[in-house]
């Protein structure tokens, strides 16, 4: 059965359809219950993953700074009011490799300078 046949069947009987949204709220509420309870576990990790899937999925964790989108977008006012868009992102080997590889260009640049 397809996406739309399903909804479909499940618009026709609305007992189907109450115990499908029935079982989709008591997962949701043992998903509530076990983020509530890692928050408090005395393992580091546990308390920790919670309080990141917290902070990333709550609208209020954004309106005191947080990042909660998957891009890590954000919108700063600086001096003019003017909007500027900054767009943070993890290092990988290529940003050490490039970095290298300025390090040793600047090196030679100098050495040439304090030669000549």
């Amino acid at each position: 059965m397809r996406d739309g046949e399903t909804r479909i069947e499940l618009e026709a009987c609305p007992r189907r359809f109450a115990r499908v949204f029935e079982t989709v709220e008591a997962r949701l509420d043992t998903a509530e219950r076990n983020i509530h309870e890692a928050l408090a576990s005395e393992d580091s990790r546990r308390r920790d993953a919670a309080s990141f899937f917290v902070l990333r999925n709550t609208t209020r964790a954004k309106r005191r700074g947080w990042i909660t989108s998957a891009s890590a977008g954000v919108d700063v006012n600086i001096q003019n009011n003017k909007n500027v868009n900054y767009t943070f992102r993890w290092r990988n080997a290529d940003d050490d490799k490039r970095d290298a590889e300025a390090a040793e260009a600047e090196r030679l640049r100098d050495e040439g300078e304090a030669s000549g």
